[in-house]
C-alpha cells in the first residue's frame, strides 16, 4: 500500500483514463465508471465531485452536437467535416459551414478506419442552429484561403496549410515529397505549428518585457484554434501552450513533464476515441518524447537534435503501422528547414493582415521552402522506409521508449535503441496479393523466385492510404515491372524498373491469354458464361454471375494466393 502512494497521482490519473477510453466502445457505463474513478482518487476533495459531475455531463453531450467546419455537396447527401470527424447527412437538411447540429451521434463502426478521424452516424431527428458568428470566422477563413492562392495566381499553395490548415491547393507532387522526407507532419497543423506561432510573437515582440510576450504569444496559440477552423489536434496543443505560458506569467510553478500527462488523460476522458487517433497519438508522442528527453541549458543546435530524435521516437513506430512509410533522416531534414518554415509562416501570419504587400515576400520564401523540401526528398530516398510493423511490434516499441524515457540522465539514451525499429524483418509475401481497396481503385502485386510485379490504377486516396499500406508488409519499395496509374496525381513512393502492364507473371490484365492462370479484371460485371474456364482464377470486384473460379474481392476481401 505504500508503494502505491508513492505513486505519483498524475501516472494513476492517465492510466485510469486510458483504461476508461478502451473501455469506451465496449460499455458506457464501464467507461463513467472508470472515468469518475479517475477523477475522484486523483483530483482533491471537494473539486474532484464537481469535476466527476462535469465529466458526466460532457459525456452525455460530447456527442450530441457537432460544428459544421467544411461541407462538401454530392448528388444525394452532404459530406460535414467536423473537427473531430464527419458525417454524412441527407441533402433535405439544409447544413452551411459555422452551423450547429443537435442530435444522437455515434460513430459508424463500418465506415470508420482505425487510427484515423471516425466517421459518425446519427439516430432520430438532427437539429440545426444557425451560429452567425462561427460562420463569418469560418467564411473569412475560407475567403483568406482562396484569395492567397488566386492573387498568387495559383503559386502560393503550402501557407495555407501552415496556418489555416488548407491543403487543397498543394499539389500531390509536393505532398508526395512531404511524406518520402519525412516532414508531412509540417503540413498538418499540431504542436509545431503552435510551438512556431509562440516562437515567432516571442521573437517579433522582444522589445517587451518577457511577461507581456508570453501574454500575447498565449493569445496567438488560442487565436490559432480559430485560424485552424475548430481543429481538434490544433486545440489541444494551443490549450496546452497557453496553459504553460499563463503560468509563468503569475508565476505559477507548472511540471511540464506531469502536466503533459494530465492533458493527455483529460482529453481521453472528454473524447475516448481520441485513443485511436492517430494525430492525437503522433502529437501527444512527439511532445511527450521532447518533454522527457529535453534538457536544460543546451545549445541551439543541440536542443535542435534533441527535438527531432525526441518526436522520431514514438511517431516513427506509429507511422511505420498505420502508413508503412517513415525516414529517420527526417530528423536532420527538419533541422535544416525549420528555419524557413519559421520565416514561411510568419510572412504567412503577414499575409492575413496585409495579403497585398506580404504576397511577394511569402512567394519567395515558398519558392525556397518547396525547392528544399523536393531536393531533401531526393537525397533522403535511399532512408525512406517502406515497410508495416505489426501491432504488438509498434506497441512494445513505445512502451519501451516511454519506459527508457523515465529512467534518470543518461540512461534515457536506452530509448534510442527504439530507432532500430526500421530494422524489423518484412512479412514473408505470398505469390500474388490481390488487396480489398475500393470499388473505383484496382491493384495486385505480385512476387515469384525471379521478379517483384505491382500494378495500381486509381485514386489518390485509395493508392496512398490503402494500396500502399497494403504492399508496405513486404518491405519493397522497388519492383521489377508494373505500371501505377494516379488519377489526377503521381507515384513517387515505389520505383519500378521497366514499365507496362502486358506482361505479368501468369496473370492476364483484361485480355485473356491461354498462357494465364490468373485473369485480373478492372471492371466489375464484366465476366461472362463463356469466359469461366477449369484453368483459370477470375479476380474481380464484384460480378453478377457467380462461380467457384470467381473470386470477388468485395465479397471475399483481400485475396492471396501463396
Amino acid at each position: 500500500m505504500e508503494k502505491f502512494k508513492k505513486i505519483p497521482k498524475t501516472y494513476i490519473f492517465l492510466i485510469l483514463a486510458v483504461t476508461a477510453a478502451l473501455l469506451y466502445p465496449v460499455s458506457n457505463i464501464l467507461f463513467i465508471a472508470t472515468g469518475i474513478s479517475a477523477l475522484i482518487f486523483t483530483i482533491k476533495k471537494p473539486y474532484n465531485l464537481f469535476f466527476s459531475l462535469i465529466f458526466v455531463v460532457i459525456h452525455l453531450t460530447v456527442n450530441s452536437f457537432f460544428i459544421a467546419v467544411d461541407v462538401v455537396e454530392y448528388e444525394k447527401i452532404y459530406s460535414v467535416q467536423f473537427g473531430s470527424g464527419k458525417c454524412y447527412i441527407n441533402k433535405n437538411i439544409k447544413i452551411s459551414p459555422g452551423d450547429i447540429l443537435f442530435g444522437n451521434f455515434y460513430i459508424d463502426k463500418e465506415k470508420s478506419k482505425p487510427f484515423f478521424k471516425p466517421v459518425y452516424k446519427y439516430n432520430g431527428k438532427l437539429s440545426v442552429f444557425k451560429a452567425p458568428v462561427i460562420s463569418k470566422i469560418l467564411q473569412f477563413r475560407s475567403h483568406i484561403s482562396n484569395y492567397i492562392f488566386y492573387s498568387s495566381g495559383g503559386k502560393i499553395t503550402v501557407a495555407q496549410a501552415l496556418i489555416l490548415g488548407d491543403k487543397q491547393f498543394i499539389s500531390d507532387n509536393l505532398k508526395d515529397a512531404y511524406t518520402i522526407s519525412g516532414l508531412f507532419h509540417l503540413l498538418s497543423m499540431s504542436g509545431s505549428h503552435v510551438a512556431i506561432v509562440t516562437a515567432i510573437f516571442l521573437s517579433v515582440l522582444f522589445f517587451l518585457p518577457l511577461k507581456i510576450r508570453f501574454i500575447a504569444a498565449s493569445l496567438g496559440a488560442l487565436f490559432l484554434i480559430i485560424l485552424g477552423g475548430f481543429n481538434i489536434t490544433v486545440i489541444r496543443a494551443s490549450i496546452f501552450a497557453s496553459i504553460i505560458m499563463t503560468a509563468y506569467v503569475f508565476d505559477l510553478r507548472v511540471d511540464s513533464k506531469k502536466f503533459i500527462l494530465f492533458i493527455a488523460g483529460l482529453f481521453l476522458l472528454i473524447s475516448p476515441s481520441s485513443i485511436s487517433d492517430i494525430s492525437f497519438l503522433m502529437s501527444f508522442g512527439a511532445v511527450f518524447g521532447i518533454i522527457y528527453l529535453m534538457k536544460s541549458g543546451c545549445g541551439v543546435f543541440k536542443t535542435a537534435l534533441i527535438t527531432g530524435i525526441a518526436a522520431t521516437l514514438i511517431t516513427a513506430p506509429l507511422s511505420m503501422y498505420v502508413f508503412g512509410t517513415t525516414n529517420h533522416l527526417s530528423i536532420l531534414s527538419t533541422m535544416i528547414i525549420s528555419p524557413v518554415i519559421y520565416l514561411h509562416i510568419l510572412f504567412s501570419i503577414f499575409a492575413l493582415i496585409a495579403p497585398n504587400i506580404a504576397a511577394a515576400p511569402l512567394l519567395i520564401i515558398e519558392n525556397i521552402s518547396n525547392s528544399m523540401v523536393f531536393f531533401l526528398a531526393k537525397i533522403t530516398y535511399f532512408s525512406f522506409i517502406f515497410k508495416t510493423i505489426p501491432f504488438y511490434i509498434m506497441a512494445l516499441t513505445i512502451l519501451y521508449t516511454v519506459w527508457t524515457l523515465f529512467l534518470n540522465d543518461r540512461k534515457k539514451l536506452l530509448s534510442l535503441l527504439s530507432l532500430l525499429i526500421i530494422f524489423y524483418p518484412a512479412e514473408k509475401p505470398p505469390q500474388y496479393i490481390f488487396p480489398d481497396i475500393s470499388p473505383r481503385d484496382k491493384g495486385f502485386i505480385i512476387f515469384t523466385d525471379n521478379k517483384k510485379e505491382i500494378f495500381y490504377q486509381g485514386s489518390e486516396s485509395g493508392f496512398r492510404y490503402t494500396f500502399m499500406p497494403a504492399a508496405a508488409k513486404y518491405g519493397v519499395k522497388v519492383f521489377d515491372y508494373g505500371l501505377i496509374t494516379v488519377f489526377g496525381g503521381k507515384n513517387n513512393f515505389i520505383k519500378i524498373k521497366n514499365t507496362g502492364k502486358d506482361n505479368f507473371t501468369n496473370l492476364c490484365l483484361n485480355e485473356y491469354n491461354k498462357k494465364c492462370s490468373y485473369f485480373y479484371h478492372t471492371r466489375s460485371n464484366s465476366i461472362k458464361s463463356d469466359d469461366i474456364h477449369d484453368n483459370i482464377t477470375h479476380i474481380i470486384w464484384k460480378n453478377n454471375i457467380s462461380d467457384k473460379s470467381i473470386i470477388e474481392i468485395s465479397k471475399q476481401g483481400t485475396y492471396y494466393v501463396k
